[in-house]
């Protein structure tokens, strides 16, 4: 996925009432962003992928909100967890995210901010889960997910609560669209590698692209 085009941005959340307000996460569907910055040197954001052992790891967005939407999470809520079984789904947190570098950082920001701005509708239109789902049904959904949030998200199911307060929720998946000049990468050129060469030269994007 190229830097300067414009990013397809998927994220799905889920979420537990817990008496005055809701807690949960998003996880980031995409795998990553490979691309170039204003001095040419290469960079990497990476969301999803596999470490060392072949453990996939996911990027979430840690958040709460009361119950008229306003969400609260800021760059620390972003973490990182990896799933250490995968017959089981067992995930540990390994922690904060570590940004690598202003583009990361001006990324992120701006996707918490189109987060912020978007969910206040989605959680209005999301009711809780009826009483007759099950935890097993949903586990390999909720794989990457903290284990102390899964099991949270497995009382609320037993419990078959569906106030809004009280209930889970699945929100459907929120897509955004996000441009190149949104988070500073304004210049309009890509690398390609020159046909015969093995030269880099710069060209502009397809319009499309």
């Amino acid at each position: 996925m190229g830097a300067y085009r414009t990013i397809t941005l998927m994220l799905k959340g889920y979420a537990v009432g817990k008496g005055t307000d809701i807690e949960g996460y998003f996880k980031i569907q995409n795998r990553d962003i490979k691309g170039y910055d204003h001095e040419k040197n290469h960079f990497e954001i990476s969301f999803r992928g596999l470490n060392e052992d072949a453990q996939p790891y996911f990027t979430l967005i840690h958040f709460t909100s009361n119950l008229n939407g306003n969400m609260n999470c800021t760059l620390d809520d972003v973490i990182t967890t990896i799933d250490l079984n995968r017959n089981y789904g067992i995930t540990e947190v390994i922690g904060k995210r570590v940004y690598g570098s202003s583009e990361e950082v001006q990324f992120f920001g701006h996707m918490l901010g189109l987060l912020k701005e978007a969910f206040p509708a989605l959680f209005t239109q999301t009711l809780t889960i009826k009483g007759n789902k099950s935890y097993v049904q949903m586990r390999e959904h909720l794989l990457g997910y903290p284990e102390d949030f899964k099991q949270l998200f497995r009382q609320k199911l037993e419990e078959k609560d569906t106030r809004r307060a009280h209930g889970a929720y699945i929100f459907d998946t929120l897509t955004s669209r996000i441009n190149p000049e949104d988070w500073g990468q304004s210049e309009t050129i890509i690398l390609r590698k020159s046909i015969g060469k093995g030269k880099w030269d710069y060209q502009p994007p397809h319009p499309d692209m």
